[in-house]
């Protein structure tokens, strides 16, 4: 009936509207290039996942790498291939995270991952180490492959957990991350450490 198909009409168009509106939210969260979350969002979604945790009494971990000697990377094959290396590792991060992890493109060529607490399983350091080792071995065992060579690529990883701890705030939480990412570096890339 003519009625049936002005409401059809209605839903049809509600329904385009709010299918665009979840495109567009997805576009403003989302890096362009790696397809992973954006700086600003990832600290969202840190605070929020800080403040879930310590409501059920859970860990929460953060995982904070980047690209060892990548401003070489781009100074000898230019910037198509850093970006190239950027969008591969992503890809790689994607296949070796949980799907309730929250993976994000920290700036530049480092990246953060925030792993979820799990009602099943508790976050020990080992565990969380056992994550990020497994995450850097991918890495460094997937080539990417260009028309002439195939480069290999590392990456330094720094490891946190927070344990409801009143005077770790978010900042705090990523600056500790960082700090130990930076000790990996100085350590001779291409390795783990945990804080």
């Amino acid at each position: 009936s003519e009625y049936d198909r002005r409401v059809l009409s209605i839903l049809a168009n509600q329904s385009a509207v709010a299918i665009q509106n979840a495109k567009l939210y997805e576009y403003a969260v989302t890096d362009g290039l790696t397809e992973l979350y954006i700086h600003k969002y990832f600290h969202h979604r840190l605070e929020k996942e800080m403040e879930k945790a310590k409501r059920f009494d859970r860990t929460i971990s953060l995982i904070m790498f980047d690209i060892d000697h990548f401003k070489n990377f781009n100074d000898t094959y230019g910037h198509q291939v850093g970006d190239a290396a950027l969008v591969h590792l992503s890809k790689i991060l994607k296949s070796t995270m949980r799907l309730t992890d929250i993976l994000a493109r920290y700036g530049g060529e480092e990246f953060a991952v925030i792993l979820v607490p799990d009602p099943k399983t508790e976050q020990t350091s080992d565990i969380v180490k056992d994550i990020a080792e497994r995450l850097r071995k991918n890495i460094e065992a997937t080539s990417l492959n260009l028309k002439s060579e195939k480069l290999k690529i590392t990456v330094s990883i720094g490891v946190v957990s927070w344990y409801g701890e009143k005077r770790i705030d978010k900042d705090k939480l990523i600056k500790m991350a960082d700090d130990v990412l930076y000790r990996a570096k100085r350590e001779g890339r291409n390795r783990v450490c945990v804080w």
